[in-house]
Protein backbone atom coordinates (compact mmCIF):
# COMPACT_ATOMS: atom_id res chain seq x y z
CA UNK A 1 0.00 0.00 0.00
CA UNK A 2 2.69 2.11 1.16
CA UNK A 3 4.74 1.53 -2.11
CA UNK A 4 1.42 2.47 -4.63
CA UNK A 5 1.36 5.88 -2.77
CA UNK A 6 4.71 6.53 -3.26
CA UNK A 7 4.06 6.17 -7.10
CA UNK A 8 0.87 8.30 -7.01
CA UNK A 9 2.74 11.33 -5.19
CA UNK A 10 5.44 10.61 -7.78
CA UNK A 11 3.06 11.14 -10.67
CA UNK A 12 1.16 14.37 -9.35
CA UNK A 13 4.68 16.14 -8.66
CA UNK A 14 5.64 15.08 -11.80
CA UNK A 15 2.51 16.14 -13.63
CA UNK A 16 2.68 15.51 -17.00
CA UNK A 17 6.65 15.09 -17.33
CA UNK A 18 7.63 18.78 -18.74
CA UNK A 19 5.24 17.86 -21.43
CA UNK A 20 3.17 20.72 -21.05
CA UNK A 21 1.54 22.71 -24.29
CA UNK A 22 2.83 26.11 -24.71
CA UNK A 23 -0.57 27.67 -25.34
CA UNK A 24 -1.06 30.82 -26.33
CA UNK A 25 -3.56 33.37 -28.47
CA UNK A 26 -3.46 32.88 -32.15
CA UNK A 27 -4.68 36.40 -34.10
CA UNK A 28 -5.84 36.51 -37.45
CA UNK A 29 -4.07 39.12 -39.47
CA UNK A 30 -7.28 40.87 -39.46
CA UNK A 31 -7.40 41.25 -35.71
CA UNK A 32 -11.31 39.51 -35.90
CA UNK A 33 -10.36 36.09 -34.65
CA UNK A 34 -8.47 34.52 -31.97
CA UNK A 35 -7.70 31.41 -29.66
CA UNK A 36 -6.09 29.35 -27.32
CA UNK A 37 -4.23 26.80 -28.88
CA UNK A 38 0.11 24.87 -29.47
CA UNK A 39 1.55 25.06 -31.92
CA UNK A 40 2.12 21.53 -33.44
CA UNK A 41 3.86 21.84 -36.83
CA UNK A 42 3.84 23.74 -40.17
CA UNK A 43 2.85 22.21 -42.87
CA UNK A 44 4.65 22.56 -46.28
CA UNK A 45 5.92 26.04 -45.32
CA UNK A 46 2.05 27.26 -45.59
CA UNK A 47 -0.23 25.60 -42.88
CA UNK A 48 0.21 25.78 -39.40
CA UNK A 49 -1.09 23.28 -37.52
CA UNK A 50 -2.73 24.34 -34.11
CA UNK A 51 -4.16 21.89 -31.31
CA UNK A 52 -6.51 24.02 -29.21
CA UNK A 53 -6.84 22.73 -25.16
CA UNK A 54 -9.61 21.05 -25.85
CA UNK A 55 -8.11 18.58 -28.67
CA UNK A 56 -9.30 20.05 -31.44
CA UNK A 57 -6.98 20.53 -33.95
CA UNK A 58 -7.10 23.47 -36.44
CA UNK A 59 -5.19 23.94 -39.90
CA UNK A 60 -4.68 27.76 -40.77
CA UNK A 61 -3.28 28.93 -43.58
CA UNK A 62 0.31 31.41 -42.24
CA UNK A 63 -0.75 33.99 -44.23
CA UNK A 64 -3.61 34.48 -42.27
CA UNK A 65 -2.23 34.61 -38.72
CA UNK A 66 -0.72 38.09 -37.63
CA UNK A 67 2.54 39.16 -38.13
CA UNK A 68 3.59 38.20 -34.40
CA UNK A 69 2.08 34.91 -34.91
CA UNK A 70 3.82 34.68 -38.14
CA UNK A 71 6.76 35.45 -36.42
CA UNK A 72 6.71 33.01 -34.31
CA UNK A 73 6.17 30.06 -36.44
CA UNK A 74 9.68 31.42 -38.25
CA UNK A 75 11.70 31.19 -35.22
CA UNK A 76 9.74 27.71 -33.68
CA UNK A 77 10.74 26.22 -37.05
CA UNK A 78 14.40 27.94 -37.29
CA UNK A 79 14.97 26.23 -33.28
CA UNK A 80 13.58 22.97 -34.59
CA UNK A 81 16.13 23.09 -37.61
CA UNK A 82 18.85 23.84 -35.04
CA UNK A 83 18.46 20.73 -32.95
CA UNK A 84 18.15 20.09 -29.45
CA UNK A 85 20.07 23.09 -27.80
CA UNK A 86 23.92 22.12 -26.95
CA UNK A 87 23.52 19.73 -29.40
CA UNK A 88 27.08 19.36 -31.45
CA UNK A 89 27.16 17.59 -35.36
CA UNK A 90 29.53 15.81 -36.01
CA UNK A 91 30.85 15.99 -39.49
CA UNK A 92 31.61 12.40 -41.21
CA UNK A 93 34.68 12.83 -43.71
Amino acid sequence: MACLLAVWAVVLIAGDGGLRAELRTWTAATGGYSVEADFVELVDGRVVRLKRADGGVLDVPLDKLSAADQTYVKQKQAGAAAGPAGAKSERLT
